[in-house]
């Protein structure tokens, strides 16, 4: 983590938007308690102290994959979001996450996900129990599509 420590020590230090939630892995040993820093949040970012970019280089052409169908791109879409959802919840992310699972609904109806597209409009109704529910029909069919989409490729 080369730049970690420069990255806590600027979030640390700025007042305008104070860092309000800090997210890690805690070890107890021989008495002593430690917190190794992977996340800091503020009140409108999130920052992964230990995230560095990879370098952009071309890929030889005999490395470039055919283009994949819509319908492909759509499910890739669809399961990048329920991850997202999984993975960093509905905490921080509630309207920027209804609005996607929208757009991608409009997008799923016009080739025919007609069920994907029902379960993806039901990240609207704000009771937990039902997102949670939905979240689990997207991510089932999901699970049943992909393979399906194999074996006309």
């Amino acid at each position: 983590m080369p730049y970690a420590v420069e990255r806590m020590a600027a979030l640390l230090q700025q007042t305008d938007d104070p860092v309000c939630l800090v997210s890690g892995f805690v070890s107890f040993v021989d008495g002593q308690l430690t917190l190794e820093p992977q996340v800091m949040m503020t009140k409108t970012r999130a920052w992964a102290l230990d995230a560095e970019t990879t370098p952009v280089a071309p890929l030889p052409s005999a490395s470039v994959l055919p283009v994949q169908s819509t319908a492909h791109q759509l499910l890739i879409r669809c399961q990048a979001l329920l991850i997202q959802l999984l993975h960093n919840g509905w905490r921080y992310q509630e309207q920027s996450a209804i609005s996607q699972a929208e757009l991608l609904a409009n997008d799923l109806t016009a080739v025919g996900f007609y069920r994907l597209a029902h379960v993806l409009g039901q990240f609207r109704n704000t009771e937990s129990e039902a997102r949670v529910e939905a979240m689990n029909n997207g991510v089932l069919l999901c699970e049943q599509l992909f393979p399906m989409l194999q074996q006309q490729g």
